[in-house]
């Protein structure tokens, strides 16, 4: 497994884990062989020996974005993955030999069923067709294997969640891991006062209230073909309409400081970059930025300054950096540290930036200076995540796994006061392991609109036996 920017192994009855190597790059996972572990690292792939020591570039297969390897039981050959546009391409290469061959498009990555099956996604369905390994191709219909199959995550939603035993089991993960929410407003003081509209088969995820405080912004999966778009609800009727369709990802919305637009990141080029787009339609998304060589990036807040703040994925860790939507476009990054941070939010006078960051061990939430030095203080003690600023100077934040919670804050150049810390929603925020806010709060400060519970937890994960006696032989 991956942690840090190393790999690591540990015995499945348990004991210490040990590390293999570092990787020097951005990883997009890895495959354990019969004989070294194979991983794609920035596009390219690298072996790794499971006693250690220097990695070994692996095989040139000369396709671009090279990721998700998948050995086949034969330890040589091997599976990938290529994204191009919406979609991408299932490849086959072998270790010891430049060169891959195309077996067809796909929305995912594949995996191996012994003795001769490749399974892989198309919109939400999950798939099975034939391998001829001899002639390096996929022969005869690809059928039908399951529905309702999640593929990845909003940005990497090539990923597939999905293994296959060689005894006939297959296991396979539902969408949002079987967690079914839906967005609940709460007052100041913790009450619930009614809920967002919830669409059939899907949720809206990741709310962002718009500065008027009449319009949310927020993710939303087609439960068909495993797309998503920003949509915006309005909330005085609860309509919902869809605001970006393009057939790429589409997502995590931050409205611009006079709400006449929204930024958002997508896929749409080909690589991950950011936009913005005008409210009310017309005008086309305008490209802002390539956010490079990143697994993901989300943006936070647009500031009143006209800078989007964002945070983005490196090896090992993530950063906090900023754009000036007017300019060159040169990011900056705001907070210079070896440990992860995200999530910044600046002070509604600019001068402190609020952030997550994991050097004291668990996710905690930090306030500092922003641009010139002066005091920093850790806010949060126990956990705690995605802060908000109110003007009534309060700091307020999610302490997984419990509810939302604010201290009063006294701020001058040489000093950070905290007031004693408030519950101010005590329900559990409904979450998904991911780096976006599942919370936000009202422009007046009086309302806050938080994931909940929409029933029952579902199963995360689906079981099947004999998998494959549906299948024509």
């Amino acid at each position: 497994f991956l942690r840090s920017g190393q790999i690591f192994k540990t015995r499945i009855e348990g004991g210490p884990s040990l590390a293999i190597a570092a990787i020097h790059g951005t990883p997009h996972f890895c495959t354990w062989g019969t004989q070294h572990i194979l991983c794609s690292v920035s596009g390219r792939f690298v072996r790794y020996e499971p006693t250690g020591g220097e990695p070994i570039q692996g095989p040139a297969v000369d396709v671009p974005a090279a990721i998700l390897p998948a050995y086949l039981p034969d330890g040589r050959h091997f599976l990938f993955f290529s994204r191009h546009g919406a979609g991408g391409g299932i490849y086959l290469a072998a270790a010891g030999s430049d060169g891959a061959t195309v077996l067809g498009d796909a929305d995912s990555a594949a995996a191996f069923a012994p003795p001769d099956r490749v399974l892989f996604v198309r919109g939400t369905t999950l798939l099975a067709q034939r391998l001829d390994l001899a002639g390096r191709r996929l022969v005869g219909d690809a059928e039908l294997v399951a529905s309702g199959v999640s593929a990845g995550t909003a940005y990497e939603r090539h990923l597939l969640w999905i293994s296959a035993s060689q005894t006939g089991v297959l296991a396979y993960q539902t969408p949002r891991g079987g967690s079914a929410g839906q967005l609940t407003w709460f007052d100041r003081n913790g009450r619930p006062t009614g809920s967002i509209p919830t669409p059939t088969d899907t949720e809206f995820l990741n709310p962002a209230i718009s500065p008027d405080g009449t319009t949310i912004a927020a993710n939303r999966v087609d439960p068909q073909s495993g797309n998503w778009d920003v949509w915006l609800v309005d909330i005085a009727s609860g309509a919902a309409s869809r605001f970006t369709t393009d057939a790429a990802f589409d997502g995590d919305p931050v409205w611009s400081p006079d709400g006449k637009a929204i930024a958002f990141m997508s896929e749409r080029s080909g690589t991950l970059a950011l936009y913005r787009q005008p409210i009310g339609g017309g005008a086309a998304a305008e490209h802002l930025l390539d956010v490079g060589d990143a697994r993901f990036a989300i943006p936070s807040q647009w500031t009143s300054t006209g800078e989007i703040i964002y945070h983005r994925s490196l090896p090992g860790r993530w950063q906090i950096w900023a754009v000036s939507v007017a300019g060159d476009r040169t990011p900056v990054q705001l907070i210079e540290s070896p440990f992860g941070v995200y999530a910044g939010r600046l002070s509604p006078d600019g001068e402190w930036i609020a952030f997550n960051s994991f050097e004291n061990g668990p996710v905690e939430v930090f306030v500092q200076r922003v641009d010139v030095e002066g005091p920093r203080r850790q806010i949060s003690f126990g956990g705690g995540v995605h802060p908000r600023w109110t003007n009534d100077g309060e700091l307020i934040y999610w302490a997984p796994p419990a509810g939302i919670f604010a201290h009063t804050l006294s701020l001058s150049p040489s000093e950070i006061r905290v007031g004693p810390r408030r519950a101010v929603v005590d329900h559990p925020v409904l979450s998904l392991i991911d780096a976006r806010t599942h919370y936000d709060v009202s422009p007046d400060g009086e309302r806050l609109l938080v994931r909940q519970p929409a029933g029952p937890m579902g199963p995360g994960i689906k079981v099947v036996l004999n998998w494959a006696s549906r299948l024509r032989r």
